[in-house]
């Protein structure tokens, strides 16, 4: 029997003192990250869930690597984030930007986390949803955005200001990680995004709109279509000009991409 592991992260704030004092305040991606966790109890995962002071960049490199060290093929891995997105220059980018998590006291780069990824053994698979925006350096107003909606995006000038700030040490975190780390990818990995680099992630009323496309789109599990079947739902219940999305990194698994999402006993007779 498959296991699963589960890691739920929601920051209604950041710790205003390590991002050039703006707090990054959100009033869902809490109740998020813990619709998550029980959309994750109900699948059977193990989940760990932690909310905004606690979802630093130590802890979650710890809780990364340390559920990944647990795996073994078949078992599956699922990280869901809810809060800022933002977007950092990143030279050796092809586009010289890299997408970036506002954890509570620093950026999380996305290479950095793809490079725990690489930890995870051959077979292992990796389903990652993030609600937010990873737009950081396009923000402006949108006549489709929801009277009274936040934004999920870090304003570009605050990511500016708070990158250049530390710089070295991002850029000491860049320079560590190892140049293989995006093609030694061993586990299968999908990740469902709220919306595309160019566009923001939202909430309203509480609740991040993304995570509440997929919580009904789930229907309590009551879905049964594959994964494309289910961003296809997603995009059409996402409101404006936001485009969930669906990526496909590491080997190909066509048990993983025919099932259902958050479904864990893929090879079961």
């Amino acid at each position: 029997m498959a296991n699963g592991l589960a890691l739920c992260l929601g920051l209604n704030g950041v710790d205003a003192d390590r991002y050039c004092n703006w707090p990054g305040t959100l009033q869902g991606a809490e109740p998020d990250a813990r619709a998550m966790a029980c959309l994750a109890v109900r699948e059977g995962y193990s989940v760990t869930l932690r909310q905004s002071s606690q979802i630093t960049r130590g802890a979650v490199e710890a809780a990364v690597r340390g559920a990944l060290a647990r795996l073994r093929s078949g078992d599956t891995f699922l990280l869901t984030f809810a809060g800022h997105g933002a977007q950092v220059s990143d030279p050796r980018e092809p586009g010289g930007s890299s997408q970036a998590l506002c954890l509570y006291d620093g950026l999380l780069i996305d290479d950095e986390l793809y490079a725990l990824f690489g930890e995870a053994p051959v077979g292992s698979r990796i389903l990652v949803v993030a609600d937010c925006c990873h737009s950081g350096t396009i923000v402006k107003e949108d006549d489709s955005v929801p009277v009274g909606a936040l934004s999920r995006g870090m304003p570009s000038g605050d990511v500016l200001a708070i990158y250049e700030e530390h710089r070295a040490f991002y850029a000491d975190r860049l320079a560590r990680i190892p140049p293989d780390a995006r093609t030694r990818l061993r586990a299968t990995l999908r990740h469902f995004s709220a919306c595309r680099d160019d566009e923001q992630a939202l909430e309203s009323q509480g609740q991040g709109l993304f995570t509440a496309a997929l919580l009904q789109t789930w229907n309590q599990g009551a879905f049964q279509g594959n994964y494309d079947a289910f961003v296809e739902e997603l995009r059409e219940l996402s409101p404006g000009a936001r485009h969930p999305g669906l990526l496909r990194l590491g080997p190909d698994d066509p048990a993983f991409d025919a099932s259902r999402p958050f479904y864990l006993n893929l090879d079961a007779p």
